[in-house]
């Protein structure tokens, strides 16, 4: 299924485990989903490659056990290659999410392919100039 075509970013969680409290990633997502959050960001300044592929992992169940992999996206925050391992152990991985000094959105979405989510934060100075006019 194409995911860019339900992506919806009304109701958006970012979340890792260095902002939960201690709790786990995965119980918070599942509040998140039973809330109805319909797009989830894991994002981690300090998790190793292997721990984010574990998270991805452990995401994209809870996702599959609400029973909304066909509706809740999943995204990665800045690590094309988390992404691009999770997808080749299996795991239903459906984009990225990157920022303006990141790795170019070009290269990702040659790599993820036309299917697949990427974002791009919006330069602040630029947006407040849009929405202002």
């Amino acid at each position: 299924m194409n995911m860019r075509s339900v992506l919806d970013i009304s109701a958006y969680l970012v979340v890792g485990p260095e902002n939960t409290k201690g709790r786990p990633v995965r119980d918070i997502v599942k509040a998140a989903l039973d809330g109805g959050f319909t797009c989830v960001q894991l994002r981690s300044k300090v998790a190793s490659a292997r721990e984010m592929i574990s998270l991805c992992k452990e995401t994209a169940q809870v996702i599959a056990e609400s029973g909304k992999s066909d509706s809740v996206v999943l995204l990665v925050d800045d690590r094309l290659d988390v992404v691009l391992a999770a997808r080749e152990a299996g795991i239903k991985v459906d984009g990225i999410h990157v920022g303006q000094s990141d790795i170019p959105v070009e290269v990702c979405r040659k790599y993820l392919g036309k299917d697949s989510v990427v974002g791009l934060s919006a330069r602040t100075e630029e947006l407040l100039d849009y929405v202002a006019h």
